[in-house]
């Protein structure tokens, strides 16, 4: 006996542009974890589309910055494909930007890179590097002191263009 089920995409919004909800009716339980599956493809091919800037957007944006590295950071950044994700998070509105202590680092692998300023809380145990927009003088000497190679974007940006090696780390 077929079980049926339905996946429905309803729009709760009266603007056109606005972002879908996704919702899923079943009638029985065992498509339960197939829609959810189904769901969370939609939703994430959509939200990848949704999320990509064009560098002239990207350039708009660094036009409103006053900060003149930071402007910089940006253009250099946005030139590079690898690294232009990186100038759509610096670009974007500054509450985008997160600051991360060292113990939420220290539970990652491999080198990061920090979109904002990394804290001093917490303590890092495993040698890496770290790149980031901006260190704490607490963060820095804990850092240094663990034998880790801290790096500011504009310095990485120049030294590896490709950005082999580094993971982005997305708190929150």
């Amino acid at each position: 006996m077929v079980k049926w089920a339905r996946l429905r995409l309803s729009w709760l919004s009266a603007y056109a542009g606005s972002n879908p909800v996704f919702r899923i009716n079943f009638k029985y339980p065992f498509y339960l974890k197939f829609l959810l599956r189904v769901n969370a493809l939609a939703e994430e091919r959509f939200l990848y589309n949704k999320m990509t800037k064009s560098k002239t957007k990207i350039s708009k944006q660094a036009e409103r910055k006053t900060n003149p590295l930071l402007v910089e950071i940006i253009n250099s950044a946005k030139k590079n494909n690898s690294w232009k994700e990186i100038a759509e998070k610096l670009a974007s509105p500054r509450k985008n930007r997160k600051n991360i202590n060292l113990s939420e680092i220290n539970k990652t692998e491999g080198d990061v890179i920090v979109v904002g300023k990394v804290l001093s809380q917490g303590d890092i145990h495993k040698k890496r590097k770290i790149v980031a927009l901006n260190f704490s003088k607490k963060a820095e000497e804990k850092l240094k002191k663990a034998g880790c190679e801290v790096i500011t974007i504009s310095e990485e940006i120049k030294k590896n263009p490709e950005m082999k090696g580094l993971k982005i780390l997305k708190n929150g």
